[in-house]
């Protein structure tokens, strides 16, 4: 019999040789399916890309729980830090959706004073539509402008029509 692994968060003896009972073994079949499965639906985004799942994750589902521990919360999921790497220690960590969100290959990076965010951090961050700040940019204003003016608030066509629009 093999020898039993820590499993960093849970009584080892309650998942040994049951892993599939495990809270992670469904998002370790999913990495692996979505890498390494042709007929998965998500493989275009991960293994037509080229990112794949380090060998000894894929081939020992105790060494993953044992490299990643277990999630802060139900709301983590598990993120490549450099979203074109592999799923591999080091290159992956527990993070929140809107955390992910911030970590596709299709978010547009700003930089303003030495800082760098994407789009929607820096509308979250002044109080702005991340739609405001692309408009801006598409039309020629600097970044710093894009992010740093306020907003010009125009009255709503039913505040004209009362007089309430100052």
């Amino acid at each position: 019999m093999s020898e039993r692994v820590e499993c960093i968060g849970y009584e080892d003896s309650r998942y040994y040789d049951r892993r599939g009972e495990h809270p992670l073994y469904f998002r370790w079949r999913g990495m692996i399916k979505r890498c390494h499965s042709p007929g998965s639906d998500a493989y275009a985004n991960y293994g037509h890309r080229g990112i794949v799942v380090c060998q000894r994750w894929r081939e020992d589902f105790w060494a993953f729980v044992a490299d990643v521990g277990t999630p802060p919360s139900p709301h983590h999921t598990l993120e490549r830090i450099d979203n074109d790497g592999p799923y591999e220690p080091g290159n992956v960590r527990w993070a929140t959706y809107l955390e992910q969100r911030n970590n596709t290959r299709f978010n547009r990076v700003l930089e303003l004073n030495g800082r760098r965010q994407t789009v929607s951090q820096w509308a979250r961050e002044m109080g702005v539509s991340r739609g405001l700040i692309l408009g801006r940019l598409q039309h020629g204003w600097s970044i710093e402008d894009a992010i740093l003016l306020p907003s010009q608030r125009w009255p709503r066509r039913a505040e004209r029509k009362a007089g309430l629009a100052q």
